[in-house]
This record gives C-alpha cells, structure tokens and sequence, in this order.
C-alpha cells in the first residue's frame, strides 16, 4: 500500500489501473442493460471484470514506469507522484468513450482519419490528467480504498458465473408445450447458408452440385425469384422466424439478439403441440441471440459473446494484436472466454453430424409431428475444397467477408485464377451441403417419413464473387446474395417453376398453413400455400424488399418488384447513391439506369420509403453495432465474425 510521505509511483499506477478497469466494464454493462442488450448473459460479468482489470492494471503499471522514469529524469515533478494514477485514469475513460463513439454512432473510420482520431484521444487524455491534477489540490483517492473496491466487486460477481445461460451445445435445453395429441405432417426447414441461387442444378447450373435439391425440386415447387430480407445470416434467419423484415424483429447488427416478445413460427407450432427443433451448425443462430425461442430441443455451437458485446477487444487490437508473433487479439480474447464458458466453440458444427442429431432426436418420440430447422454451414467461406469441382484445400479470404459497403468502399480484386480456384471450392462446398440434406432424406425416408414430411429447402443469403467489385456478402444487396433458392416438396405439391416473386418472410405463414395453423398478426409475409398446391397461379406478392445496417449513418436499402424493376438505395452519411435495374433486360444488374429515369427513381423511391416504414412499424431493436474486425470475426466462424 502507498504510505504517507512514501513516492510510491508503481503501486499508485496499478492500483489505479484495476480500479479504472472495474468501473468502466460495469460502465459498459450498465450500458449494455440500459439498451436491453439481450448478449449481455449475467455469467459475463465475472470474466469481464477480471480481464479489465488485468488489461487496465497493466496499463497503470506501465503509465507509472514511464511517469517514474520522467520523474528521475526531472521533468513533470510539478505534476506532483499522483499523475500516474489520474493519467491512468483519463486513458480508461478516454478509451471507452472513443470506442462507443466510433461502434454506435460514426461506424469504423477509414485511414487517416481513425489514426487521426485515436491520436486525438490520447491527447484528450493527457489533458484531462492535467486538468484534474490542478483541481484536485492534493486529494486523491486512497489506495486501500481502490483496492478494497476492485476485490469486493470481483468477489460479489464470482457467483453470476453458475448462472445458467439461455443455451449450449447439444443441450436440448426444452420449452416443450403441454398441448399433446397435435395431427399435422412433419415439417423440414433446411436452411443453406450462403448459397447462391444461380449455383442450383435445378436453377440452370452446369455443374451437379445439387443432385438432391434437384431431385426434390423435380417433385415439388421452386420459386424462381425468392428474395432474402438481408445478406447475412442474422436479419434474415430471424425473418425467416418471424415473418417480419429486420427493422420490425430488431435484429440489424452483429451483437443483436431476436427478443422473446416477438412471436416465432417454432412458438405457435410448439404450443399446438408440435415437437420443435434447432439444429443449426451456425454459432450465430443459437439461443443466446434468441434463436431458441419455440424450440423445445436444441443442437448448436455457441458462440462467443464477448467479442460482440464489450470494447476491450478493440484496445487489444491497437496494442498487442499488432505486436509480431503475437496471437490475433480476437483468439486470445476467446481462450480467455472459454475458460469460463466451456461450451463455447469457434468453429461451426459440420452438416453430417447436424444431420445425425437431427435423425436421432426424430427416434426419441415419433407420436407427434415436429418441425425441424437445420442450419447447414458448408458454403460459408472458409471455402474446402475436397478435389471433385476444386483442387484439395482451403481458400483463404482475401479480405474480411462483410467489410465495408458498396459503393463507398473499394476492395482489392483478387486474379482471375484465384477467383477460379475460390468459386470451385465453393461449389465442392455446396455439393457436402447436398450431400448432408441426401442423408437426411434417406434417413426420414427408412423410418417411413418420407410422405408424412414437408421439406423445404432456402438460404439466409448468397455469396459474391465479385459481381460487383466484391466478395463475401454483408456488403451489398445486388441480387447474388439476396436472391436465394427456395424449394418446397410435400404431399400435394404441383411439381412446376413459379415466376412469382417470394420472400423468406413467406415461410412461416406457408409453414403454418401447412400444419393447418392460423397465422398470427405479427406476420406480415404472405402464405404460398395456395400456389404451391396449384390453386393459384401467382403469389400475388408485388414487391420484395431487403435492408443492410452497418451502423445508424451507413446503410442501404432494396426494393425489387414483381414487374422486374429493382431500387438500391446506399446511405454513409450525407452521401447517397441510387442504382435502378431492369432485371428482365439486365439480369447480372450492370446497368444502372437512374440517371436517365427520374421520374421511374422517384416513383420506386417512394415505394421503398412506404415498405421501409411499415417494416420498421412497432419494431423491437436490441442492436450492439461493433467495428469492422469483430464483424470479420464474426463471420469468419461461421458467423463468428
């Protein structure tokens, strides 16, 4: 402890440093609470606050080596021994602020201006240390006071730690419904993420890289222009749940959780008894971001929660994660993790074993029927190749898959033959995918299955291979990743290609419809029952819309209609950019026509504005925007990004 008349600089800066760490974690968890951040688990706090206050104690200590050195050098002896601790103090409160800053109001800033900034906070700090050094006229706050706060803040938390979380691993965690007795065909829900619909046999694809979608396909109905609410997994899994667009379900940015008091197709089908199950190879779509809401069993990773939720991961970037032979700060910071959350993986569950779970939970009760989500993660990048289409191997990445949007930000365009290499490991990843969705079939077909079960077959999104100066998606809203595969084979099913529009907000009335159920009011997509039965030659869907949100100032919009005209609106800021597409004449969107058609501009923008805003009427948002590395990381894993 520091004694009275005793210069002891070090034990100043590190008691400074845990206490600085222990009231910014709780200043980030308050403010997480305050915006009903539904990531934000109680067993987070302990490990949260044991890593700020290492992270920060360190900091202190090494603000009091550099202020002690500066010291015996005999500068700064004005300042007085206490600078180190209130110098400490100002970067903590610096740090923070800039980093909520920069993930909630302006997004990630582009060089120099980020360098820039961040050189700005460090000077903010040391102002503040200067100011408060003058001003405080010799009081400070005691060592053994700070010390005794960060130990009793610590040791009350210990015990949120055996807090149960909403879901794990293959823990079947169960909300199953008293109703029993429920008739109704069994339903499939297989969602493939990231597939592009124009990489389907029975889509026009040379290449057979979906014998089994294919041959369902021959036997069922296939919507020719379905369209995806987004074009990356969270928006759209929680729209396809939902039947709502994402500004109306809230899930819009990489921390968002869907929220318990929105009504899910699994919710209705649990309680008119039916059995529900997730099975998703996804660590995005899983309980802790409020996927397990109607499910009474499910069979996900989980994914890391700290990465998305608090602003240490930032720090670790701009200081030891671009230190040499160190680990990527984002590896350390899930270790650190998983030490108190074991459950927690990186990696994404393979399809094969998806499909196991899936048959063996179908073994427990065969008495009533279910409805099954499986969420198949083999064309998500990484890309494996396994020698059929593409060479043997992994493609790496050549950026982050979601970085940046369209038009604002350019990215490198990777050779011609890479491309090459990159688009046949995809499709050797497409052709596992089918493979998996084979052995599922077979498998519901042994156990006498096969006519009693509605499949339906989708994805979240699609993928760019630079179609338009990109790749990966989460960047753009052009039609290779909203346009999506959308296949449903059942007992009665007229075997025909529908030209119809359709959206994945169509699937849960449709299912509902299926299982004989009402369809609540919430849903706004439209039931394709009819048209899939043959009693109807169109959808009567008029227009299809999807949205992407990188943070408040930056975000884009789409609005394509059942006359084959298609709006995309970009936003950053002040700028805006309007792209207008025939997509009759112009099926690949590379001529935009808005320049020379306002008053067609005008009419579809006012078009888009109307459903934007019936979209987002009554939304529930629970958004935590992060900065452009931890949505890389978050899709990098299956999501995780």
């Amino acid at each position: 402890m520091r004694h009275e008349g005793r210069d002891n600089i070090l034990t100043d800066g590190l008691l400074a440093g845990c206490f600085a760490g222990v009231i910014t974690a709780l200043a980030e968890c308050a403010f997480h609470l305050l915006r009903q951040a539904p990531t934000l688990l109680p067993s987070l706090l302990p490990p949260t606050l044991a890593l700020y206050i290492f992270y920060w104690g360190i900091v202190g200590l090494l603000v009091a080596i550099v202020w002690r050195a500066v010291r015996s050098a005999g500068i700064g002896k004005s300042a007085g021994p206490g600078f180190a601790r209130v110098l400490t103090a100002g970067f903590a409160i610096a740090f923070t602020l800039h980093t909520a800053f920069t993930s909630h109001v302006i997004g990630a800033l582009p060089r120099p201006w980020s360098t820039l900034l961040f050189a700005g906070v460090l000077a903010l700090a040391l102002l503040f240390a200067v100011v408060i050094q003058r001003v405080r006229s010799g009081r400070a706050l005691g060592a053994r006071l700070m010390f005794g706060t960060v130990l009793t803040l610590f040791l009350l938390s210990l015990p949120l730690a055996w807090i149960p979380e909403r879901g794990a691993a293959g823990d079947g965690r169960a909300e199953e419904s008293a109703v029993t007795g429920a008739s109704g065909p069994n339903v499939l829900l297989v969602v493939f993420d990231t597939m592009r619909y124009d990489h389907i046999g029975s889509a026009g694809y040379a290449r057979p890289t979906t014998p089994v979608i294919d041959s369902l396909a021959a036997g069922g109905a296939v919507f020719e222009r379905a369209y995806a609410p987004s074009s990356w997994t969270l928006p759209s899994t929680a729209s396809i749940l939902t039947s709502r667009y994402p500004s109306g379900h809230g899930v819009t940015s990489p921390a968002s959780a869907l929220s318990h008091e929105i009504t899910t197709l699994p919710a209705i089908l649990r309680d008119a008894g039916y059995r529900t199950g997730l099975f998703s190879g996804n660590p995005l779509v899983e309980p802790n971001f409020g996927f397990g809401n109607g499910f009474g069993h499910v069979f996900t990773p989980s994914k890391p929660l700290m990465l998305g939720l608090f602003y240490l991961p930032r720090y670790w970037k701009r200081t030891f994660g671009r230190i040499p032979g160190m680990p990527p700060h984002d590896e350390l910071t899930v270790r650190y993790e998983s030490i108190w959350r074991p459950h927690v993986k990186e990696e994404w569950i393979r399809g094969g074993r998806l499909g196991a779970e899936l048959l063996d939970w179908v073994d427990a009760d065969g008495a009533a029927p279910f409805f099954a989500h499986v969420q198949i993660m083999e064309p998500h990048d990484p890309y494996e190749g396994t020698g059929r289409f593409g060479p043997a191997g992994v493609s790496e990445k050549p950026y982050s898959v979601g970085a940046g949007m369209h038009p604002f930000d350019v990215r490198r365009r990777v050779p011609d033959a890479e491309q090459r290499i990159m688009v046949d490991r995809y499709d050797d990843d497409v052709l596992e995918a089918d493979r998996v969705l084979g052995e599922i079939v077979r498998g519901l077909e042994a156990r006498g299955l096969g006519e009693e079960t509605w499949i339906i077959v989708t994805s979240d999104h699609g993928e760019e291979f630079w179609d338009h100066d990109g790749w990966g998606h989460a960047r753009t809203l052009f039609d290779e990743v909203i346009r999506v595969p959308l296949m449903i084979h059942g007992r009665g099913a007229v075997a025909r290609k529908i030209p119809a529009l359709a959206r994945l907000i169509d699937i849960g009335p449709t299912v509902l419809a299926i299982a004989g159920r009402d369809v609540p009011p919430g849903f706004v997509g439209t039931n394709l029952l009819p048209v899939i039965l043959g009693n109807a030659d169109s959808t009567g869907i008029r227009e299809a819309y999807a949205e992407l949100w990188k943070n408040p100032a930056r975000m884009a919009d789409a609005l394509v209609t059942d006359g084959g005209r298609k709006i995309i609106r970009a936003r950053d800021g002040s700028s805006e950019e309007i792209f207008l597409f025939d997509l009759y004449a112009d099926e690949s969107e590379k001529v935009n026509r808005a320049r020379g058609h306002a008053d067609e501009v005008a009419s579809l923008l006012e078009r888009l504005d109307r459903i934007a805003s019936e979209a987002g009427a009554d939304g529930i948002r629970s958004d935590a925007d992060l900065d452009e590395e931890t949505r890389r990381r978050l899709k990098s894993l299956g999501y995780i990004e």
